[in-house]
C-alpha cells in the first residue's frame, strides 16, 4: 500500500535484503522472469489503467517493459503458459470467470481466453508448474472449504487434482519451495 516492494533472499524471518520504490500505493504486485534469463525480477500491475510494467533486475528504474492488458476488477498473473523459458502476464476477471493468458516475451503476443465455468468470484487464482514439465497452469484456492484444486493444462477441462490443506478461509500463495 505505500508503493515499496520487500524482497528477501531467504525464506526466512528477517528484514527486506532490498526495499524497492517501485509504482504508486494502488499497484498490484508480481514476479516473473520476463527475459528468460532464469531470474524472478519484479512488475506491478496498475488496476485503474489495467497496465504491467516489468523490470528485468530487481533495482529501482523504469520498467523494462509497459503494456496495457486486461481491465478494472481483473488480478494480474504471470506463468510460463507455453513452455517457452520465460513468464508472461495473464489476468483473470472474476466478474465473468474468464482467464487471459499472453504469450509474448515482455508484452502480450497472442491471447488465448480460458472460460473457468468452474470458478467462483471468491476463490484465489495461483501459478505453478504442478507436474514439473516445464510449462505452468493454473489452479485455485477455495477458501469457503480449504481446497486447492491444481488444472494439468490450459484446455476447457484439464486433468485436476484437489488438494485439502489447512484450515478454511487461508490466503493461497504457491512457490517452489526445495
Amino acid at each position: 500500500s505505500s508503493g515499496y516492494l520487500y524482497l528477501r533472499n531467504a525464506n526466512s524471518f528477517g528484514v527486506a535484503d532490498i526495499a524497492i520504490f517501485y509504482g504508486i500505493p494502488e499497484d498490484m504486485p508480481l514476479c516473473g522472469d520476463w527475459d528468460g534469463d532464469g531470474l524472478e525480477t519484479i512488475g506491478i500491475f496498475r488496476p485503474s489503467s489495467a497496465t504491467f510494467y516489468l523490470r528485468n533486475s530487481n533495482s529501482l528504474g523504469f520498467a523494462d517493459s509497459e503494456f496495457r492488458f486486461g481491465q478494472t476488477g481483473d488480478i494480474p498473473l504471470a506463468g510460463d503458459w507455453f513452455g517457452s523459458g520465460h513468464d508472461s502476464a495473464a489476468v483473470y476477471r472474476p466478474s465473468t470467470g474468464m482467464l487471459y493468458l499472453a504469450d509474448g516475451r515482455n508484452g502480450l503476443g497472442n491471447v488465448i481466453a480460458l472460460p473457468r465455468t468452474d470458478l467462483l468470484p471468491s476463490d484465489q487464482v495461483i501459478v505453478g508448474d504442478w507436474d514439473a514439465d516445464g510449462t505452468d497452469t493454473l489452479g485455485y484456492y477455495r477458501p469457503a472449504t480449504g481446497e486447492f484444486r491444481l488444472l494439468f493444462g490450459h484446455q476447457p477441462n484439464p486433468e485436476t487434482v484437489t488438494l485439502s490443506f489447512g484450515p478454511i478461509g487461508l490466503k493461497a500463495v504457491a512457490g517452489e519451495w526445495s
